[in-house]
């Protein structure tokens, strides 16, 4: 299950991709250490691996089933007992067959020595917990319909592409790298402090801390000193000995390549990938917020009720994807909507909104201009622009339609003399009603015009429209 995880540097920009990570994975005799063990299985009342039913996901489905539940069949995929074509070579999307000597090895180092391993006696054991920011604790595979374009340039050929792609399913219970299951999985005796990051990240939203950087709070270093000198240990708002819930909820939006997402608060807070003299940089201000990037899939991750805007950058030519998702009070994960194989260039801006716990529709400006040319909704639905009816408009489109000289002409004349008068109504009462009278005489007409076979049903019908909201706004 190895996939492009890029490490997101705080200091700078993303330094390893994900190809690069994959290949140190697979071929470091430690990594595999990491992954799930049989333990791990024990009591676990969620699918470690799902896959959605589409045609990409078929021959997956047909050797594991639609979920992978038991360590045996987890181990099955991390082999590749599939016959699929799962070297390294292929794209990040793919999950790469592991290395299987590495992974024997890390298989019989946990049965023999570290999932029952105990503390000699007379040593105290002390779990640290991170707990509280939304962390990976599954995946789910799904088909991604995506433009794929062979050349630069707004006249290359663009073909849509179907492609396996793996989705991170989250859990609230985690320090954004391990979820609490795992750091707590010692089983002996042992004293266990649950340090509570999300309201500590919240309350010092200028220096967030994660799993990297844990024992860089305060607190926990407060509680390292007091363990290891052997003083009673104070209580702290950010420190328990017992579980802690968390019934927040969270919006989740994920962004396919190509394009680069930065979202901003009510105060200036930014989350997301900003470019900063040429150099991307991470960004995770907006409090409580989260950003990180897997299988070449970008998330954000923020509360809800948080209002922001998010933008999107496009960076190539070709399709992206864009899925909002709620992680809801019970820590369970739900698809809203997907916007999928949206248009995107090096030159395309994409911007939408939440507010009140609300989103807005994607205004995109393709070209880069300045000005939005196309509006849809978050699942895609094109949204026409609202044509305002003028006198000017209802003309035109008269001069456009296909009739003879003469009778155009007399349309026009009852237009252009109802629109005389119209202009002149906020002066007398006398010339609304000359207004009006004009426009009904246009209608009758128009009806006339169609009896006769000299307009189409089409032509008429939007014709008597624009009269009717003229007569309308009078």
């Amino acid at each position: 299950m190895l996939h492009g995880y890029d490490q997101t540097d705080p200091y700078g920009g993303l330094f390893m991709d994900g190809q690069a990570v994959r290949e140190v994975i697979n071929n470091f005799p430690g990594a595999y250490g990491l992954l799930p063990s049989e333990k791990y299985f024990a009591g676990l009342n969620i699918p470690l691996v799902t896959f959605t039913d589409t045609i990409v996901t078929e021959s997956y489905r047909q050797t594991y089933g639609s979920e992978v539940t038991s360590y045996q069949d987890y181990i099955r995929f991390l082999r590749g007992e599939d016959g699929l074509d799962r070297d390294l070579g292929n794209a990040i999307s793919v999950p790469a067959r592991a290395n299987g000597a590495r992974l024997d090895d890390a298989l019989g180092m946990h049965d023999t020595q570290l999932d029952d391993w105990m503390a000699p006696e007379g040593v105290e054991v002390i779990e640290v917990v991170g707990t509280g920011l939304t962390t990976m604790k599954a995946l789910e595979y799904r088909e991604i319909l995506e433009d794929r374009c062979l050349s630069a340039g707004p006249l290359q050929v663009c073909t849509p592409v179907a492609e396996i792609k793996p989705y991170a399913v989250l859990t609230k219970y985690g320090d954004a790298t391990v979820v609490q299951r795992s750091a707590e999985g010692y089983g002996g005796v042992k004293r266990k402090y649950f340090v509570n990051l999300n309201s500590y990240n919240i309350e010092n939203s200028s220096q967030p801390r994660f799993h990297y950087n844990i024992t860089e709070v305060s607190p926990v270093q407060d509680l390292l000193k007091e363990l290891i000198l052997g003083t009673t240990t104070s209580s702290n708002q950010f420190i328990s000995t017992s579980h802690t819930e968390f019934n927040d909820s969270y919006d989740v939006e994920m962004i396919d390549s190509p394009v680069r997402l930065l979202a901003t608060d009510a105060n200036g807070n930014q989350t997301g990938i900003a470019v900063v003299d040429g150099v991307h940089t991470l960004k995770q201000e907006i409090p409580g917020s989260q950003y990180f990037e897997f299988g070449d899939t970008k998330y954000f991750v923020v509360p809800k009720g948080a209002d922001r805007i998010t933008r999107l950058y496009g960076e190539e030519y070709g399709g992206y994807t864009l899925t909002t998702a709620s992680l809801d009070a019970s820590d369970t994960q739900i698809i809203n909507t997907i916007l999928s194989n949206a248009s995107t260039s090096p030159s395309m801006l994409a911007e939408y909104s939440n507010e009140d716990g609300v989103f807005s529709t994607v205004m995109t400006d393709s070209d880069g201009d300045g000005t939005a040319d196309l509006e849809t909704t978050l699942a895609g639905e094109i949204i026409e622009a609202e044509i305002v009816v003028t006198y000017p408009l209802l003309i035109s489109t008269v001069e456009s339609v296909n009739l003879a000289k003469v009778r155009k002409q007399a349309l026009l004349l009852l237009i252009k003399s109802a629109e005389y008068y119209g202009n002149k109504i906020p002066t007398k009462a006398l010339y609304l009603k000359l207004e009006d009278t004009l426009l009904r005489s246009t209608e009758d007409l128009v009806k006339f015009y169609l009896k006769r076979g000299y307009l189409t049903a089409a032509e008429t019908e939007e014709v008597l429209g624009m009269i009717q909201v003229l007569k309308d706004k009078q």
